[in-house]
């Protein structure tokens, strides 16, 4: 749907919300069963509106003037938006959210923590960045 040229070494890069039940179970977001809402429209919304980018003719967004303060905003309030729909679907909120990219290259897979929201206290928090390996 947005291909672009990629070479076969080039790696691939996939984003991933993480939450935490009041449980304490860790599961990754699954919109259609945590917020009861489609993959596809999930994702091209946080793309699109949130996440973007700042190369104008990239195809999932443009913020022309973004800034980290800027991209930080969008993020917590992204963060927001997906606590209140989850919250609206279960009866709760989850104790905290989390995103992670991961870096497939050569067979392996890198992960790494982004952001961190808490629902309690309103705060998003940048995560340590080091790249994790993972299977």
């Amino acid at each position: 749907m947005f291909a672009r040229y990629q070479a076969p070494g080039d790696p691939v890069f996939e984003l991933s919300f993480y939450f935490e039940d009041p449980k304490g179970t860790i599961l990754e977001l699954d919109p259609e069963q945590h917020l009861g809402l489609g993959e596809l429209g999930f994702r091209r919304h946080f793309f699109t509106r949130y996440y973007g980018s700042t190369d104008a003719l990239h195809p999932s967004g443009h913020f022309p003037r973004d800034g980290r303060a800027a991209f930080r905003e969008r993020m917590a309030a992204w963060m927001k938006l997906v606590v209140a729909t989850y919250a609206r679907k279960h009866g709760h909120a989850p104790v905290r959210i989390w995103l992670e990219a991961s870096k497939l290259s050569a067979g392996r897979v890198e992960r790494r923590p982004l952001f961190e929201f808490i629902p309690k206290t309103g705060q998003l928090r940048d995560l340590p960045r080091s790249w994790a390996r993972g299977p």
